[in-house]
This record gives structure tokens, sequence and C-alpha cells, in this order.
């Protein structure tokens, strides 16, 4: 069973942070399942943010953490939540979503464990922008990666949600939909809070 949700803040922007040693093994992580089986997704119990010195920001909105990185960039800050399960503390989801002032959207970040479905994708519940079937860029060894362009109609469906959304994906060589969790408990206040300043801190793009 997946537990209650634990939030906890990665030590390096997340849209960045795979291990650059580890090489691409999307095949693999179809030979090796790891996803156990379907379960309902409990309420969220919200963590304090973990100390990090490079992190400018790193506060808590409800399950999501808000963190500005003491780097020069375009898009310094991102919003951050970990599902994880509570008897085994392992983490079951990672969703990392960063707003780009120059072009005023959002890229997203969500990290799954391996054992799934590569072709069938990875889908989100959001109301009335769902994002359906969303390819995997790649698989690590701490799990699948979709890596996407995330619309502003969704980010505007999450916010208005009154009930908590769903990962799903499908096992391989299982057929089984599985549900990972996630929280909207403080995801409108993080967003904003997260816009606000990233707009401080963002860098204009160097010209072409």
């Amino acid at each position: 069973m997946y537990g209650r949700i634990a939030l906890s803040a990665l030590m390096a922007m997340s849209l960045v942070s795979a291990p650059s040693s580890v090489a691409r093994a999307q095949d693999a992580a179809e030979i090796t399942p790891a996803i156990a089986a379907p379960a309902a997704v409990p309420p969220a119990v919200a963590q304090q943010p973990v100390e990090n010195p490079n992190m400018l920001v790193n506060e808590l909105h409800g399950d999501w953490s808000v963190r500005c990185f003491n780097v020069e960039s375009q898009a310094p800050c991102d919003i951050l939540q970990i599902g994880t399960n509570s008897e085994t503390e392992q983490r079951v989801s990672l969703t990392s979503i960063a707003y780009i002032p120059n072009t005023q959207s959002y890229a997203a970040q969500i990290i799954v464990p391996l054992g799934v479905t590569l072709a069938r994708g990875l889908s989100l519940e959001a109301g009335d922008a769902p994002l359906v079937g969303m390819r995997f860029n790649r698989c690590e060894v701490d799990g699948c990666y979709v890596e996407i362009a995330f619309p502003q109609a969704t980010i505007d469906a999450l916010t208005t949600l009154t009930e908590n959304a769903l990962i799903t994906v499908i096992a391989y060589g299982q057929g089984d939909t599985l549900e990972l969790p996630f929280s909207i408990t403080g995801f409108a206040e993080a967003i904003e809070h997260m816009r606000a300043e990233a707009d401080d801190r963002a860098v204009a793009p160097q010209p072409q």
C-alpha cells in the first residue's frame, strides 16, 4: 500500500537533478518491475523543508515546497512534491514545476518508479485539463522521467480542484493501472509564491 505523502526538498534543481553519470536504461526499466499494486491515496502529511545552503528560498505551502536556488537562470525557482510510502519511506513519485518568466510558461518534471510500461506513458488527473499518455523521456536508477512543457490550462485546473488528483501509470507485464499520489493541498498558494519569486530572480535569456 502506498502510504501518506511526505514532502522534502531535493538538494539540486529538480529539472536538472538526474545523475549525469547514469546511462539511460529504458529497456532495463521494463524488465525490472518495481511498482507495487494499486492503492488509494490517503491524506497528505507535510514535513518541514530540508535546510540547503544553496537555496535562497525553501518554504512550505501545504504539501508543496517552494524553492529558489542560488543560480543565474531563466527559471531559478520551482515547486516540489514528493510522494512516499510511509511504511518503507521509499519515494513513489516526485513532481517539480518551474516557471519561466521570460516566456510566461511552465516546465514540469515527474518521476515515477521503474517497472512502468513506457509505451503507455503517464497521465495526470487535472479536472477539465488532464494530461493523458505523457511520453517518458528516460529512465535512470531512481525512476522513469517525464519532462514536459506544462500547459497553463492544467495549472489553472489544478488550482481549482477540491479533491486530490492522481498520477497514473501502467505496470509493465501486468496491465494494471497504478495510482500514485498528487496532493493539491497548498498548490495554488505555492504556484503564486513561486511565480512572484521567479519574476524577481530570473535572469534575461542570452541574446542569440
